[in-house]
């Protein structure tokens, strides 16, 4: 397969260029979390951004103190107002967004992406995870497959180029660039010091100095019912179920999914394991780069945070029990070797209570662990694309 691979230097940021304006987009926090970086790059070089977005990712443009739009609408009036208020009625050179939606939850990255096509102005997605490709480009309906593509999209590696291209996906509108939200996270845990994880912890009420164990909750019951044969619920059930019998009484962190509450972890076992167990549920109050550095151990199911937790060597599990034989293709890290498939419940009990334990267990995890790494650069990888992309249509 011929592969398309990103610039390994910067010389396309020094190139000559007029002030290119670039409309940004994202609805869901992690595709968020990586345009944000991306946008950073382009305005440190002078671009000019039109940022927007709806529901979930306006809390992380806030974050990191960029000035957003909330986008209702991606309608062509409701586009053109945006351009005329913001540029003076001249419309952008480029539309930058991330690939993160599926299209039964919103589908503002799609339209874009054929608004952007209607008006010949290239677009440019940015992936964040490795599951669920054809989705992401699709409409809800059964002959939609595919339908919705931007000009090029930045994947993160080559397996998600050989995975993008063999569910459907044009290998000549792909680039591999890397993920830029890595680049945040690994200049994030360069700064965060005991001071600082002491303090976190104080904060949410732990002093106890026993071990932070975190659980990576995600709306699986919400948006896949019983299809998976697992889901936040029952997962957490067996996590709750193992730590209340472990002798080091561990401090227990539910990290919400954005589109968590809090009713669905009844029926877990939290309502007693509060009488043996620090127990703390927190949702974006608290960024998840926090939350991982105060974790000895961090249990999730496919989530990304359990390769962020990988890349800033956190014990890291994907806990699986009750899969069906689809399931075991959820999860990048557990695909790639990096982490075992756990699907039985004493295989997971076992795991839980050996990382706690064990040194010589914890180290040997470790070390499988380091399948996964980042090269840093990801987000001035993709800002030189969208350089190329901008004077294409120039």
């Amino acid at each position: 397969m011929d592969y398309k691979l990103w610039t390994t230097n910067y010389e396309l940021s020094a190139m000559s260029h007029e002030l290119i304006r670039v409309f940004a987009f994202s609805r869901e926090a992690g595709g968020a979390e990586a345009i944000v970086p991306v946008i950073e790059v382009g305005i440190k070089n002078g671009m000019d951004f039109l940022v927007c977005g709806k529901d979930y990712s306006l809390g992380v443009y806030d974050r990191y103190h960029l000035k957003a739009f909330e986008l209702m609408d991606a309608d062509e009036r409701c586009l053109n107002k945006l351009f005329d208020s913001f540029w003076d009625g001249k419309r952008p050179d480029v539309f930058l967004s991330s690939a993160a939606s599926l299209p039964e939850l919103d589908m503002t990255e799609k339209l874009l992406w054929r608004r952007a096509e209607q008006s010949a102005t290239p677009s440019l997605a940015v992936l964040d995870q490795w599951q669920n490709y054809a989705l992401r480009f699709s409409g809800a309906g059964a002959m939609e497959s595919l339908r919705y593509l931007p000009t090029l999209c930045c994947v993160m590696d080559q397996r998600a180029f050989i995975e993008m291209a063999e569910e459907g996906f044009p290998e000549d509108r792909m680039v591999i660039t890397g993920q830029p939200a890595f680049d945040k996270l690994i200049e994030f845990a360069k700064g965060f010091n005991n001071d600082r994880k002491e303090e976190v912890l104080t904060k949410i009420g732990i002093d106890n100095g026993r071990p932070v164990v975190m659980f990576v909750a995600e709306a699986f019951h919400r948006h896949f019912g019983d299809a998976l044969g697992y889901d936040e619920k029952t997962i957490l059930k067996v996590i709750v179920d193992t730590l209340i019998k472990h002798p080091s009484r561990p401090n227990l962190i539910i990290k919400k999914h954005p589109q968590n509450n809090d009713n669905d972890f009844n029926g877990t076992g939290l309502e007693t394991a509060r009488d043996k167990i620090s127990l703390s549920i927190i949702g974006s109050h608290i960024p998840s780069p926090t939350l991982l550095m105060l974790s000895d151990l961090v249990i999730g199911m496919s989530s990304i945070l359990l390769v962020e937790s990988i890349i800033l060597n956190r014990l890291t599990v994907s806990l699986q029990v009750g899969a069906n034989p689809i399931a075991a293709d959820q999860c990048y890290p557990v695909k790639i070797g990096a982490i075992p498939f756990i699907n039985n419940y004493n295989e997971a009990v076992k795991t839980i209570t050996n990382l706690l334990d064990n040194q010589t267990t914890r180290k040997q995890w470790i070390e499988r662990q380091k399948k996964i790494s980042h090269n840093l650069g990801s987000a001035e990888r993709v800002y030189n694309e969208l350089i190329k992309l901008a004077h294409s249509s120039g």
